[in-house]
């Protein structure tokens, strides 16, 4: 039996906004070239880091389209073992 996810596997075509990013994803963003072994997470200093988060998702959702275009969703609900259509 597969475990149900209550959000709709939509986030690939909405943009989130910071809230609905941090309250959804553990979220880790570092500067590789100052920060090298990943110590400072900016992440952690959201509104300070708006505009990278928000810039670095956007990158991360296309990528996601780009790679499994329509079939996203799909990829996830099996890798994962769970269904992402939203709860009807």
């Amino acid at each position: 039996m597969r475990r149900r996810c209550a959000r709709a596997c939509c986030f690939l075509s909405v943009a989130f906004d910071l809230q609905e990013i941090l309250g959804d994803n553990d979220v880790q963003l570092f500067d590789l070239r100052s920060d090298p072994d990943e110590m400072h997470n900016l992440a952690l200093e959201p509104e300070k880091n708006k505009d990278t988060i928000l810039r670095m998702n956007g990158l991360l959702n296309e990528l996601l389209t780009k790679e499994a275009g329509t079939n996203a969703c799909r990829l996830l609900e099996d890798a994962l073992g769970l269904s992402l259509a939203a709860p009807g």
